[in-house]
Formats: C-alpha cells, sequence, structure tokens
C-alpha cells in the first residue's frame, strides 16, 4: 500500500511544482512560509518527497519491498518537516508504514532473517506506542496488537517460548478489549501452541 502527497501538492502536468502558496502547506512548528527563504525551503521539501515517493514505487513494483521500507520511512520524516509532527498526514504516513514493517518483517521471519525482522517488529512497536504519530487510539491499538502478535510468533520461532509467551498474552488482551481488534482467534491458537510447548496444557485447553 502507497502513500502520496495530497493532489494539492503534486507536480502539474507541466512537470513542475506547484507554486507554494497554492498548496497551502499546513504551519510546521507555528512558522509561516511567507518569505522567500522558508517558501523555497517548502518547495524543496516538497521536491524530495516526490522523489522518495517515486523509488518507492519503482522499488515495490519491482519486488523489493525491504529496500523500499527505506524510502517510506523517508517520507514519512519529510511530511512530518512539511505539515508538522500531528498532522494528518504524518498519522497516515505512520499507519501504512507501521503496517509494512510487519509484512516485511513476517516475510523475513520466514526466511529465517530474524535479526531484520526483529528490527522491523520492534520499530512498529516504537510507532505504536501512545507517545508516537498515531494519534487515533483504536487504529493504534489494532496495529499494536498486531505487532504483539508477530512479535510473539517471532519469538516462538526462535525458541523463547517465555517470551513469545508475554507477547502473545499482551496481543489477546487487547484484542479482547476492543471492537476494533479483530484477531483474538488467530492470536488466541499461537498462545495455545506456545503453552503446549511449555508443557502448560491445562491453561491452553
Amino acid at each position: 500500500m502507497s502513500y502520496r502527497p495530497s493532489r494539492s501538492n503534486s507536480r502539474q502536468a507541466s512537470g513542475r511544482a506547484t507554486p507554494v502558496e497554492e498548496r497551502q502547506i499546513p504551519v510546521w512548528q507555528g512558522n509561516s512560509f511567507e518569505d522567500d527563504d522558508e517558501g523555497e525551503q517548502a518547495a524543496g521539501l516538497m521536491a524530495r518527497l516526490v522523489e522518495v515517493e517515486q523509488h518507492f514505487a519503482r522499488l515495490k513494483n519491482q519486488g523489493q519491498h525491504l529496500e523500499a521500507l527505506h524510502f517510506m520511512e523517508l517520507s514519512v520524516f519529510l511530511r512530518k518537516q512539511l505539515y508538522g509532527a500531528e498532522s494528518e498526514e504524518v498519522a497516515m504516513a505512520c499507519q501504512v508504514f507501521t503496517t509494512s514493517c510487519n509484512t516485511v518483517a513476517m516475510s523475513c521471519l520466514q526466511r529465517d532473517d530474524y535479526e531484520k525482522a526483529h528490527e522491523l517488529l520492534k520499530k512498529a512497536e516504537l510507532l505504536t506506542e501512545a507517545r508516537g504519530y498515531i494519534q487515533e487510539d483504536r487504529t493504534r491499538l489494532k496495529l499494536r496488537a498486531v505487532t504483539y502478535n508477530n512479535l510473539g510468533c517471532f519469538y516462538k520461532r526462535r525458541g523463547k517460548l517465555f517470551s513469545a509467551l508475554q507477547y502473545l498474552d499482551k496481543a489477546l488482551k487487547m484484542e479482547l478489549s476492543s471492537s476494533e481488534v479483530d484477531n483474538p482467534a488467530g492470536t488466541h491458537l499461537n498462545l495455545c501452541a506456545t503453552l503446549s510447548q511449555l508443557d502448560r496444557h491445562a491453561p491452553a485447553l
């Protein structure tokens, strides 16, 4: 899934960047882009964002999802500079990036690339903290539950069953406490399998 600059921020058909005053870029840190220097800075950031999005799309189309993640993360940073940390643009970009981190991490896990899988899952865990950029709690908690479940699967695959149990238990509690989180059955199965491996068959029933 890709995310792109809003339509008002895209390049015109002529290939030239849309003038800053037409983009109506939200204020970043309370500063306006009224003078020429700040206007040029905003135009430069927008041009860089378009370039980064193009690199991301090319790599994704080539099936290089891990490499594409670098440019997706960079686009989140650029959006933060353009629109502000609490903007909807940044929140949506973080949602997509967090989802992609989970998806690519599980692909890495299937290939036994444990280091990269762990790195991406911990990044997703950080992005779904309450103090993060995803402001809407229902969305954030849903993504956090998915991340916890995947971390549980990661540690189970690595044979670290107690760590797996902790994350799966967190995921299940989160899923059962929210109607927005929709995979308690899958998490429960993972939890039962982990308990069985620990010879704790009674709780698994």
